[in-house]
């Protein structure tokens, strides 16, 4: 016995799950995100090769890359805290204007000749940008207020595709 079911069966009448694309804001939304993604990502990996050239020690670069996560889980303990008492649209500027300062500096550092001083200035830009991430919470703050309630599913699932995609290609791209 043949079974002539095609994969649009299972979808529930009604559902689109090209709804939240069709909605232009969150179309330029998402597409801000993965540049952004893609860019911190290509950011570490220039920063971590740079600390193993200077170094001559991968060990130093697996130091950074280990260490650039630890802030970002202490900062996780207050950023709820700090999300509800302060405006969340406030908190996600800020972020923002960490992400950017930390670029700065972190070229800066590449500009700086004594090799002590910038490296301790790299470990420090690398962990300072990486404990934005549990403040950096544009997905929570600003897709509800892109796309319609009845909607809302679709969006978050093309929101987590963009972020895997583009946290799994942003590295890569660095190294060519």
């Amino acid at each position: 016995m043949s079974d002539n079911r095609s994969a649009d069966d299972d979808v529930p009448p009604g559902h689109d799950p090209y709804s939240a694309l069709r909605v232009s804001d969150f179309r330029w939304f998402v597409s801000g995100n993965v540049i952004s993604l893609v860019g911190m990502q290509m950011q570490f990996a220039a920063c971590w090769w740079e600390i193993g050239v200077r170094t001559g020690s991968a060990l130093a670069a697996g130091h950074g890359r280990v260490g650039a996560g630890d802030p970002g889980r202490v900062a996780g303990a207050v950023a709820g805290h700090v999300a509800d008492r302060v405006n969340r649209k406030y908190i996600v500027m800020i972020a923002s204007c960490v992400i950017a300062g930390g670029a700065v500096g972190l070229l800066l550092m590449t500009l700086v000749l004594d090799e002590r001083l910038s490296l301790i200035g790299m470990y420090t830009l690398l962990c300072v940008t990486a404990s934005r991430a549990p403040f950096n919470s544009r997905e929570v703050v600003v897709e509800p207020q892109l796309v319609p309630r009845d909607r809302f599913t679709t969006p978050v699932t093309w929101s987590a595709t963009a972020f895997q995609m583009a946290s799994s290609s942003g590295r890569p791209r660095a190294a060519r």
